[in-house]
């Protein structure tokens, strides 16, 4: 039927979020170096902005879910990213804490 085109529309979608938050964290001056992993660069960034670690966190969870996982997100999930990067695009660089 349907599913596996619904599932590969959920995974397309998730990958575009992902990569909106990429973009962010870049803008925000919390860039992610291509060769760190989405998990250690949250960790890393955790001193100079939780918030966005945590957003990243979840986007990266929830990334790994639907590209790895190759499984359409429910609608909670759904809501979770949809908050994450909502956090995210709200952060403005004069709330992050000085790099050390």
């Amino acid at each position: 039927g349907s599913q596996p085109l619904v599932a590969d529309l959920s995974i397309l979608a998730q990958i575009a979020v992902y990569k909106r938050c990429l973009v962010r964290l870049r803008r925000l001056g919390l860039a992610k170096p291509r060769w760190r992993p989405p998990l250690a660069h949250a960790r890393a960034i955790a001193a100079q902005s939780s918030p966005a670690s945590e957003a990243l966190r979840t986007l990266a969870d929830l990334y790994y879910a639907a590209r790895f996982g190759r499984r359409a997100l429910s609608d909670d999930e759904l809501a979770r990213a949809d908050h994450a990067l909502s956090t995210l695009e709200a952060l403005r660089r004069t709330e992050l804490e000085p790099s050390r």
